[in-house]
């Protein structure tokens, strides 16, 4: 086989041997091949017709290599005919067709494409497999339980869960009575989800029921990586169970020195202080467009909540130098000025003007505007004024 190289002519052999879809990509000038991609039909797929399912393995071979075919010419090999009125790049298809191949055909006009017919007898490779497929045995469920490595072994489940839990594996076989249902009121209500294997072992659904006795190993070994409450919780989705397990993870993280220790510590985000005295701190925001040119600078003090509002079709540095010099010269300078990081508040002609003053310029965290949440609650409030 060979890397993927565009500049070749490339074909599709396109087959349904069987109940599988097989797709090979060539390069046909060479008669190397190139890529093999494969699955098997759903037991729904399985009742299409003939027909239909040499449609599916066109559609899904070409929607299952899009990255290398996608803006390529190339030609689609098939043993089926009829493919090629079905899929003819240039005719559409009749409408007495099934409605899924003619998705299936609309889907494909993205593509540049062309049907060869070839038969079966000319794809030797392929001719064999289809004779020779082999038949699928039924899985034995009760051979792939315990595919996760749990630290106990298969023997002490067997002893354990005879010992603790001998009634309810009586219980699944031959029915619950009162006494079980007033001693296992857990289990009784998950009975529809339990199940047994035929040497003994209780299972809800696939997970591995554990006994009392064992779950202080089995514990162990979950926590022995001091990964947490939701990464032990989704360790243990996928191997075992017993009543209340999801407590006992949290209290046992909880209790965990190491745990915390490992534990990510956030840092704290507390509110703005009071200000003593009116416009010693204000926040500004713009926002906008309004009626597709219209712009807003909202400036709020902190003490009062006394807005000013200045409207512009150029919210520029300029703009927010010459309103926020309206502010001062009415009120006074303000020891500090809050705002986001837009080029109009951060512009060197402001913060240089800003330090020049005497006004300390405080920028919020990036992507976090409810640090200048005092600036953005009045821009919600304008928002709503000028829809009413």
């Amino acid at each position: 086989m060979l890397f993927f190289e565009r500049t070749h002519p490339m074909y599709i052999l396109c087959l349904l041997l069987m109940h599988h879809l097989w797709e090979l990509v060539q390069f046909w000038n060479r008669k190397v091949d190139q890529l093999f991609v494969s699955r098997k039909l759903t037991v729904t797929e399985q009742g299409y017709s003939q027909t239909q399912r040499e449609a599916l393995a066109v559609f899904w071979a070409v929607k299952r290599l899009h990255r290398y075919l996608f803006g390529k010419k190339v030609t689609i090999v098939t043993d089926h005919e009829a493919l090629k009125f079905i899929y003819h790049p240039e005719k559409s298809l009749a409408r007495s067709s099934a409605a899924m191949v003619q998705r299936w055909s609309i889907a494909l006009s993205a593509y540049d494409y062309t049907v060869q017919h070839r038969s079966a007898k000319q794809i030797q490779r392929v001719d064999y497999i289809s004779r020779q497929s082999l038949q699928d045995k039924p899985i034995n469920t009760s051979d792939c339980l315990l595919v996760q490595p749990l630290p106990v072994t298969r023997s002490d489940l067997i002893r354990e869960t005879r010992r603790y839990l001998g009634c309810i594996l009586s219980a699944i076989r031959k029915g619950w009575n009162a006494n079980l249902k007033r001693r296992f009121p857990i289990y009784f209500l998950k009975r529809d989800e339990l199940s047994t294997t035929p040497d003994g072992i209780l299972c809800l659904n696939d997970r591995v029921v554990i006994t009392p006795s064992l779950r202080k190993s089995v514990f162990e070994d979950l926590h022995s990586g001091h990964l947490g409450v939701e990464k032990m919780k989704s360790l243990v989705r996928l191997t075992c169970w017993w009543p209340e397990i999801n407590a006992d993870i949290c209290r046992t993280a909880n209790n965990c020195e190491k745990c915390h220790q490992l534990k990510n510590h956030p840092s704290k985000w507390g509110p703005w202080s009071v200000s003593s005295e009116a416009w010693q701190r204000i926040h500004a925001d713009c926002c906008g467009p309004f009626l597709g040119k219209y712009y807003a600078l909202v400036v709020n003090d902190s003490f009062s909540k006394w807005p000013e509002v200045f409207f512009t079709t150029s919210p520029n540095y300029d703009f927010t130098k010459q309103a926020l010099r309206k502010v001062f010269s009415r009120e006074g300078v303000s020891m500090v000025l809050v705002t986001d990081n837009g080029s109009n508040f951060a512009a060197d002609a402001v913060t240089t003007w800003l330090n020049g003053i005497g006004c300390k310029h405080l920028f919020t965290a990036p992507r976090h505007p409810c640090s200048n949440g005092q600036a953005e609650n009045f821009v919600g409030t304008l928002k709503t004024l000028l829809i009413l």
